[in-house]
Parts: C-alpha cells; sequence; structure tokens
C-alpha cells in the first residue's frame, strides 16, 4: 500500500478553513485541527487499514477535514454529516475545490435519527459539555453504522470508565485508546486565551 504522507496530507487540511462567524456555541462546533485530524487519519489507514478502499462516514463532519482527508488518502467513498447546512456549505466547496464531489456526499441532518451503514464511522462529536451525553449518542449511532469505530472524546478516567461501559452496553468492545490533544484557538466570546489544549482520547 502506497501511503500518502502525513505532512502532505496536513497542509492539505490546512486549506480548509472555517469562518469563525458561523459557529455555534449550544453545537460545540470546534473544528478538529487539521494537524490531529491527519494524524488520527493515518493512524486509522496505515496502522489498522481502516480507509483505504473502504466506504467511511464522518458523523457531525462540520467543514469537512475529516470527510475530505479520507478521501484524498483512499476511500472509495465518504459521507459526511452534519446538522448545520452552513458549515455543510463551507465543506461542499471545498469538497469541489479538491475535485472530490464523485467520492464525497454531503447530508444536512439530525444524527439521532439517521441510519447508515458503512465500513468505518470516524467521528469528532460534542464532548457533551452544552447537551449531556451527547458524545455517547453519536456513540450509539456509530456503532450500528459501521463494525469500526473511531471516536474523539475528553480525556479523563471517570470518562473512560463511564464510555467502556456505555460501549458495552451498545454491544462493542474497545481494542485501543489512543492519548491525544485538541488545540482550540480563540472562537467564541467567552474565550480569554488565544489556544486552549485539551487533552483527549481516540477510541477504536
Amino acid at each position: 500500500m502506497q501511503i500518502f504522507p502525513l505532512k502532505k496530507l496536513e497542509l492539505y487540511l490546512e486549506q480548509i478553513e472555517t469562518p469563525k462567524e458561523i459557529l455555534k456555541v449550544p453545537l460545540e462546533q470546534y473544528i478538529i485541527p487539521a494537524k490531529l485530524a491527519a494524524t488520527i487519519l493515518h493512524i486509522a489507514a496505515y496502522t489498522y487499514g481502516d480507509i483505504v478502499g473502504r466506504t467511511i462516514c464522518d458523523f457531525g463532519c462540520g467543514t469537512g477535514r475529516l470527510t475530505i482527508g479520507s478521501a484524498i488518502i483512499g476511500a472509495n467513498y465518504v459521507i459526511g454529516i452534519d446538522i448545520d447546512f452552513n458549515l455543510l456549505r463551507v465543506a461542499r466547496d471545498y469538497v469541489n475545490y479538491f475535485n472530490l464531489a464523485k467520492k464525497i456526499d454531503l447530508i444536512c441532518g439530525n444524527i439521532e435519527y439517521f441510519c447508515v451503514h458503512c465500513d468505518t464511522v470516524i467521528q469528532n462529536p460534542p464532548f457533551g459539555t452544552k447537551r449531556a451525553h451527547m458524545d455517547i449518542i453519536f456513540l450509539k449511532q456509530a456503532l450500528k453504522s459501521a463494525k469500526v469505530i473511531y471516536s474523539l472524546h475528553k480525556h479523563s478516567l471517570k470518562i473512560q470508565k463511564f464510555i467502556r461501559k456505555k460501549i458495552n452496553e451498545f454491544g462493542g468492545i474497545i481494542d485501543k485508546i489512543i492519548p491525544l490533544v485538541f488545540e482550540i484557538p480563540y472562537q467564541f466570546p467567552y474565550h480569554n486565551k488565544q489556544k486552549y489544549y485539551v487533552k483527549i482520547d481516540l477510541y477504536r
């Protein structure tokens, strides 16, 4: 398998910019950093073989970094789903910019009521700070949709214990937890720093 260079993928994903004025606090719309997105996709693609030649779903895709990145490195077909049409309009522009319209479909819908089947779900769900356990709703839907799931969640031993319990209830098995850092730039009025660094875990 030919490996798409990590740095090259990161540079591509950095081109996908999101206007801060369209981001909504209640939906916890923190755009995944290009470096983090590229790292996750590389792990999924080249450590576990879960992207290249596969059908991928990106739940809560936002402006499409994980969606577009999956297509760039060799997914056969990618579906990006988000509840916010304004973010999907931005994602659509970049899908066209990268000439990926034949490989990507974008759908506006509420993930709670969405049913789709694919090989792999890769998701950066809301952490559940504005609506309790929204991340668990995403997990439940992902486990209904695919045999392999990559999902980002805030790091703590308490959260890990809770997520393990829920995934077990939903019939899933965790085979890897990878610690990462989510860089959040200044984007909402209540922010008082230029950057925040949040410890997260990537669950497979």
